[in-house]
């Protein structure tokens, strides 16, 4: 019988921790979006504001929330970082004009 209760504590235990992985998950996704400048934003198509509105409520809704989140750091974030790798817009403040 005590053997039950030890497999119920763990099982919990393991729920807990998933839970913790996946809102930290989703926190990283968040900061991650909000880091990163409008500009990199624009140039990949992408709306800043959206992707931070649906994170943001994302944390409120755990299973939805990681799927966005993973979504974001596998397809949306590499394609916004590639953008800001290339550099700003010509004509942008602090990059020279054509």
């Amino acid at each position: 019988m005590s053997e039950r209760k030890s497999d119920s504590v763990e099982t919990w235990q393991l729920l807990v921790l998933a839970e913790i992985l996946g809102f930290g998950i989703q926190l990283w996704a968040l900061v991650n979006a909000a880091r990163k400048p409008a500009w990199a934003w624009d140039q990949a198509n992408k709306s800043k504001l959206m992707w931070l509105i649906i994170l943001g409520v994302g944390l409120f809704f755990p299973v939805l929330g990681l799927i966005v989140a993973v979504w974001y750091l596998l397809a949306t974030g590499p394609e916004v970082k590639r953008m800001q790798r290339l550099g700003p817009p010509i004509g942008f403040p602090g990059r020279g004009s054509a």
